[in-house]
């Protein structure tokens, strides 16, 4: 997987060909030679990944190492058979041409069917919810009903109905047979259904029971949780289902941001729920602990170490946001106003109601300075510390992945202050062992992706979901809530 076949020649050069290489993921790193020089009239061939596009230098290995000729950003396809061929055309020409000998397997084909049929089951469910909620639908329904009622009515006598069999004839005086057996009829069809009772009672019960929620978080919740699971287990080892190897962004590298940001939503809804439900503060800050306490520790539990302590890795998914979660909860429990003490819009909101902006923009973003005030603080904090101190042997500011990143200038320096800290307050080997630079940047020291400083940061991302429900639960239009949503995510770059 992720594979092809190259095949170097060297047709008529005099000089013998050093082929010299870079992945374009590996930005300012020193070109690598791919093998031995290859001798006039000669050709070798070599295995080479796809996952990435190359750049390529022909040096002449003369003392002077001549740059013969150059490709760049060459995308190879997997299981595909290529040609790298050199040939001196006269004395000052020189031609290098990649050509594919062998067709590439269909690279796409799987996930295209893969989507395909998760779109073809989607519409089905709802085609089928539609027609089932459709008049027709019930028309036919009904038909059916009607007719079973009346193959009911015919084949019932007085032996066999359970209720005509435990009561006496009704017999109306001064009455007609008729009458008689039309109020007989009307005293069984006020009979209340021991049945239907039962289940009015255990709806109404269920009415109460069951809490609002809110459908579109739970689909986006959902989906989060299916792309996690995708990705864990390989991503049918498609690039773009693994984690970037620095800079960049794939999708796998926005489920953690989708989760740390859907529990910020979750913290006001949850948090308003309770308040409403007359729970003491002090009551939801020791559930907000052992929440975050048996995050945590599901966290160490997970992360294994081969059984050893010292070897235990401290940090880790799970534990970054259990705290996320537990400074953004106390920064809601604290500053966020009661029922009473504030307008709250009904839930969900309607676009039925009218509310002036102004009043609007308090609700939902003014009366909540001292948060926003908190937040500003802790993205202050994470700039200054990253990038203000000077580490030795590293330059200020500097975030890179170290290793040959900048030509090998900073192979210690991974992560910058961040991996600093990591390393002198948690210990190498309390970290993660091998980030995804490792393979490309070919970096020496352990680096953590949920790090300490990173925690700050993900603080922060928590509290953009919180400022998301803030918006739903205080707005009082739809359309207003989106607009907040995109002029939010604009502002901060999304």
């Amino acid at each position: 997987m992720d594979q092809a076949y190259l095949t170097i020649s060297n047709k008529n050069y005099s000089d013998p060909i050093l082929f010299t290489y870079n992945v374009i993921a590996c930005e300012h790193c020193d070109f690598e030679a791919l093998g031995n020089a290859v001798l006039t009239n000669s050709s070798k061939t070599v295995t080479i990944d796809t996952r990435y596009p190359y750049d390529f230098q022909l040096l002449s290995q003369t003392k002077d190492r001549t740059l013969v000729c150059q490709i760049h950003s060459y995308q190879f396809s997997e299981h595909g058979s290529y040609l790298f061929e050199i040939m001196k055309i006269n004395p000052n020409e020189v031609s290098c041409t990649i050509t594919q000998t062998k067709a590439s397997s269909h690279y796409w084909l799987p996930i295209i069917i893969a989507v395909i049929i998760l779109c073809t089951i989607v519409l089905s469910i709802q085609l089928c919810h539609q027609l089932y909620n459709s008049r027709y639908i019930d028309r036919i329904l009904i038909n059916i009903g009607h007719r079973q009622l009346i193959n009911d009515e015919t084949n019932v006598t007085p032996s066999t109905s359970p209720i005509l069999s435990r009561r006496e004839p009704l017999i109306l005086q001064n009455a007609t047979p008729n009458d008689n057996i039309l109020g007989a009829a009307n005293s069984i069809g006020s009979l209340p259904s021991v049945e239907s009772t039962n289940q009015s009672k255990n709806s109404s019960k269920k009415m109460r029971v069951l809490p609002k929620r809110l459908q579109g978080l739970d689909t986006f919740r959902g989906f989060s949780l299916m792309v996690m699971i995708f990705v864990n287990y390989g991503g049918g080892g498609y690039w773009f289902f693994d984690h970037s190897v620095w800079n960049g962004l794939t999708l796998a590298d926005l489920v953690f941001p989708w989760f740390v940001w859907m529990m910020g939503v979750s913290i006001v809804l949850s948090q308003r729920s309770l308040l409403k439900k007359k729970i003491r503060r002090t009551s939801i800050l020791l559930k907000i602990c052992r929440r975050t306490l048996i995050l945590f520790l599901l966290g160490l539990l997970l992360q294994g170490g081969d059984g050893k302590p010292k070897d235990l890795r401290i940090l880790g998914v799970l534990q970054r946001l259990a705290l996320c979660y537990f400074f953004t909860a106390i920064l809601v429990l604290i500053f966020d106003p009661s029922e009473n003490e504030s307008h709250v819009s009904q839930w969900p909101t309607r676009d039925n109601t009218h509310q002036p902006i102004r009043a609007e923009l308090s609700n939902t973003v003014f009366q909540f300075w001292p948060e926003w005030l908190f937040i500003l603080g802790i993205i202050i904090s994470w700039i200054l510390i990253t990038f203000v101190p000077k580490l030795s042997n590293c330059p200020r500011g500097y975030v890179g992945p170290g290793g040959k990143h900048e030509h090998g200038k900073y192979t210690n320096c991974t992560g910058g202050v961040a991996g600093y800290l990591d390393r002198t307050i948690l210990g190498s080997s309390h970290m993660y062992d091998y980030p995804t630079c490792r393979d490309i940047y070919k970096t020496q020291i352990p680096y953590d992706p949920e790090g300490l400083l990173g925690i700050l940061t993900g603080i922060f991302l928590c509290y953009l979901g919180v400022h998301a429900a803030h918006t739903f639960v205080y707005s009082t239009r739809v359309r207003r809530v989106c607009i907040q949503w995109i002029v939010s995510g604009v502002i901060c770059g999304f």
